[in-house]
């Protein structure tokens, strides 16, 4: 009898191969998301009274700097922490949501960082000036700003593990440098040339990210000081940008 189960099903032959995973290896991200990252965290530090959305474990540090000094306008420090860590489990959830659908989440997941980012400068205009680091204004535009670098930390975790950290910078030279001196004073295993490719390549992304980090918050800073709420469409024209190279990565990944 003939076996008739594969009717109407789509086959692969001998010489189809199904699609590559995604190879989000151009410098446009480190640099890109880098940059965004630098930008939030000084402007948020100006706008919002010391609040680092990025390097989110240094308000523990401001926090203690405050108590230190006899100020105790805490709230938003003490619940920095926290909201971040609510927004990486919403990121994550949005992202494995995203996935489980049949869809590259790269392009949704950068299109709602940025679209937080429009809704933090937004309600930076819409609200009144804060006169303290607990004001509603900081409050809501913080978090909103915890949010999109939350995501970014997501993003960077669970699609682009390939890259350095873009947001916290230590840990990217503490890798670099500790592989470096192994390799160069012959310690441990015998590294491969590939190994020792890879560490170079590893420490040119770390190069690219950190400087661009740095150019980051110093133009956030410039401006926060001289532009406003308004300056925030800085970093978010940097984030659609790297929607142009994300939809080349996924169209090459798709027609391998």
């Amino acid at each position: 009898m003939a076996d008739h189960t594969n009717l109407g099903r789509p086959t692969m032959s001998a010489t189809t191969q199904p699609p590559r995973a995604p190879s989000f290896d151009h410098i446009a991200f480190p640099i890109g998301l880098g940059f965004v990252a630098g930008f939030v965290d000084l402007f948020g530090f100006m706008a919002w009274y010391g609040l680092l959305a990025a390097h989110v474990t240094g308000n523990l540090i401001f926090l203690a700097y405050d108590i230190t000094r006899g100020q105790y306008d805490l709230v938003m420090k003490l619940a920095a922490l926290p909201i971040f860590a609510i927004s990486v489990a919403i990121s994550a959830w949005f992202i494995g949501t995203v996935s489980a659908r049949g869809r590259h989440p790269f392009l949704p997941a950068v299109i709602l960082q940025a679209a937080s980012l429009g809704a933090c400068a937004a309600a930076g205009l819409l609200l009144p000036a804060p006169h303290g680091p607990d004001d509603v204004t900081v409050v809501v535009t913080g978090s909103f700003a915890l949010f999109a670098m939350a995501l970014q930390n997501t993003i960077m975790r669970l699609l682009l593990n390939n890259l350095p950290a873009t947001t916290v910078m230590t840990g990217n030279i503490t890798h670099v440098v500790a592989e470096a001196v192994r390799w160069a004073a012959g310690f441990g295993v015998a590294m491969t040339p590939g190994s020792v490719a890879a560490l170079s390549s590893r420490a040119k992304q770390v190069g690219y990210t950190l400087g661009a980090f740095a150019i980051g918050a110093i133009v956030g800073g410039l401006m926060q000081a001289h532009v406003g709420y308004p300056g925030l469409l800085v970093p978010i024209m940097a984030l659609l940008a790297l929607l142009l190279f994300g939809q080349a990565v996924l169209r090459a990944a798709a027609q391998f």
